[in-house]
């Protein structure tokens, strides 16, 4: 057999460069933390309950299965599928999952849900998506914490939700994240809390 060195020189020239450049390092840190928030990472674990009175437009459609994807400041952290869909114009989808991953304080937690339907059909009617709990660090955020964002209205399979973590969402102690109203979670729309 060939020497390894016939196969390696292609794949790794000589000429390019793995070195970590420190600016460059330090530029991607700003990125990622905003100015103004803390620097400080959570760990946030989404329950995704259900997708609940699911309209089909079609009762006798062929659609087999759905899948969701949590995905946190563009990167795919959990995905989930239900291959058994029952028949009707109007079901329960269940999508019982927990999604984990590290975020800021003003992280992006996007959710999304699509069907394997000819791999491109998206019209899948209308639903409503249930979080049964949000949690940051070891502080849970009840949906009534998220007033009704923790129930979205959904229409032809793209994003469902949107939370945008505030500089409320802190470990100084739990009124910042239970007391209703608070505002611990935006919703990417622009709408502020009370403070």
């Amino acid at each position: 057999s060939p020497p390894p060195s016939l196969f390696f020189p292609p794949f790794f020239p000589s000429s390019l460069s793995f070195s970590p450049s420190p600016t460059n390092m330090s530029s991607i840190g700003d990125l990622a933390s905003p100015r103004g928030s803390s620097k400080k990472d959570y760990n946030l674990n989404v329950n995704l309950l259900a997708i609940n009175n699911f309209k089909r437009k079609d009762e006798n459609s062929s659609l087999t299965s759905l899948f969701c994807e949590c995905i946190c400041d563009g990167n795919i952290v959990g995905r989930c599928e239900n291959a058994e869909i029952p028949k009707g114009t109007s079901v329960n989808v269940n999508l019982s999952h927990m999604f984990s991953c590290v975020v800021g304080e003003r992280s992006k937690l996007l959710i999304t849900v699509n069907s394997n339907h000819q791999g491109s059909q998206l019209l899948l009617g209308q639903g409503m998506i249930q979080i049964s709990e949000l949690e940051v660090g070891k502080q849970e955020v009840k949906p009534l914490a998220l007033r009704k964002k923790s129930k979205k209205e959904v229409s032809g399979g793209e994003v469902l939700v949107m939370f945008t973590m505030s500089r409320k969402m802190s470990v100084s102690g739990p009124s910042s994240v239970t007391k209703p109203g608070s505002g611990a979670l935006l919703d990417g729309a622009g709408e502020e809390g009370g403070g």
